[in-house]
């Protein structure tokens, strides 16, 4: 019985003096982990649930669908203007007048003309049936001669100038027929004549050729107007400013990802905290390039009720060409974050294995220490590791937890889409609300 109790005390000692050991490396390490933590400034973030949304920004002008410029075909100087600067006009609507004076001598000249030309056509036709008068004359007496000259009582001379004089007759009509058709012919251009005097003058008459309001007006009364080179351009009408356009120049980089469905809003400098809605209408193919970098021209199309966008102001458009809704996220920056030499002590073991074998070249770099320490802790580390030449379909990352023990552990991530702050990951190996490394800094 009493070696019982020496045995038993012998073993409590053992026992108490084991976890004596132990309580005292735990504290060690435990300080020494809180020692190492302490060392560096850890930054993390949570891993959340939340909207991504890629947006492809640029930039175009504000344009009207339908502008145009109203030129004069005619020289001449302005006398009177019937519309000014953001003047609503309609179709056909008088909005200019040049000098009609010169146009108006023109059309009386032509006037003139044509009583001309109408009048010798009336003298040929009276000559005409003059003609036919005569040759009437000429073929009665012909035949009569010819009835007689059979009977010998006609002399040949005298049946010889009947004869010519009937041919002389017939010929006379023939060209009083010709003199007629030439004297008609005169009479149709002295006429299109005047049709193109009036036409000039009705073109004295500046006309707007659409509904719409005055955008611009390049002329004053006074001015003269020269359009022997080229028509110069009087005014600028846009047809609606109710529906506007924008084209946009996007980059051949983005432009594969743009398609007739994307969504897109924008905002003027006018009105920076208003965004407006648009809708691609068309994707040009014609490239633009300037300075080596080739675009694509995007047409908008957006609603303007208000007329608040006005031709010419800059658009900031940002096209969205992927969205997605109720995903678990994480920083752009917790992707990029990658342990250096000094985090080492940071890592899980697991994970300082790993860093090792990836930043000295592999398993060939461990010495035979390290790789004993690694097949206690990864017992099957060979076969995990990637075959040469072996590719994968999926696009993969990697993040850093920061664990409740303070070290940090590597999470295998598979990548979606991305905007500019977060990227879609999928996989169970992420909670929400745990933390991921995005920067470590020593202090």
């Amino acid at each position: 019985m009493g070696n019982l109790s020496i045995i038993m005390k012998t073993f409590l000692v053992g026992i108490l003096s084991l976890s004596l050991v132990a309580s005292g490396g735990w504290v060690f390490w435990h300080r020494q982990q809180e020692n190492v933590n302490s060392a560096f400034d850890i930054q993390t973030l949570a891993v959340q649930i939340g909207e991504i949304r890629r947006l492809v920004s640029t930039s175009g002008t504000v344009k009207t669908l339908v502008t145009v410029l109203v030129s004069s075909q005619l020289s001449g100087q302005i006398t009177e203007l019937y519309a000014d600067f953001n003047s609503e006009v309609k179709a056909k609507a008088v909005i200019a007048r040049l000098d009609p004076r010169t146009y108006e001598t023109k059309v009386h000249e032509a006037q003139a003309v044509v009583a001309v030309a109408e009048a010798s056509v009336a003298l040929q036709e009276a000559s005409l049936e003059k003609a036919k008068v005569t040759l009437a004359n000429a073929e009665r007496e012909f035949k009569r001669n010819q009835s007689l000259q059979t009977k010998g009582s006609v002399s040949e001379s005298l049946f010889d100038s009947t004869q010519a004089a009937y041919r002389t007759a017939q010929a006379e009509i023939n060209m009083a027929q010709a003199q007629l058709a030439n004297a008609k012919a005169t009479l149709q251009q002295r006429k299109a004549s005047l049709a193109s005097a009036q036409i000039d003058l009705e073109r004295t008459f500046i006309r707007s050729p659409i509904d719409g309001i005055v955008i611009e007006r390049a002329v004053d009364v006074g001015q003269t107007v020269a359009a022997s080179l080229s028509a110069p351009t009087l005014f600028t009408i846009a047809q609606d400013l109710r529906k506007v356009q924008i084209n946009a120049q996007v980059d051949e980089a983005d432009i594969g990802q743009v398609s007739l469905t994307s969504q897109v809003s924008f905002t003027v400098d006018a009105y920076p905290a208003q965004k407006f809605d648009g809708k691609i209408e068309q994707i040009r193919l014609a490239p633009t390039e300037a300075q080596s970098v080739v675009t694509y021209t995007v047409v908008i199309a957006a609603e303007n009720p208000q007329k608040r966008l006005l031709p010419g102001m800059t658009a900031n458009v940002e096209i969205v060409v992927a969205e997605r809704h109720g995903v678990l996220t994480v920083p752009n920056e917790a992707l990029r974050f990658r342990p250096n030499e000094t985090m080492v002590e940071l890592l899980k073991p697991e994970a300082r294995i790993d860093w090792q074998m990836g930043s000295k070249g592999g398993l060939n770099a461990l010495t035979s220490a390290t790789k004993k320490e690694a097949a206690a802790v990864i017992p099957h580390f060979k076969e995990a590791i990637p075959k040469s030449g072996e590719k994968v379909g999926k696009r993969l990352g990697q993040v850093w937890i920061l664990e409740a023990d303070g070290l940090l552990a590597p999470r295998s991530v598979e990548l979606g889409i991305n905007d500019d702050r977060l990227t879609e990951v999928f996989g169970s190996s992420l909670q929400t609300k745990e933390q991921v490394v995005t920067r470590v800094r020593a202090k």
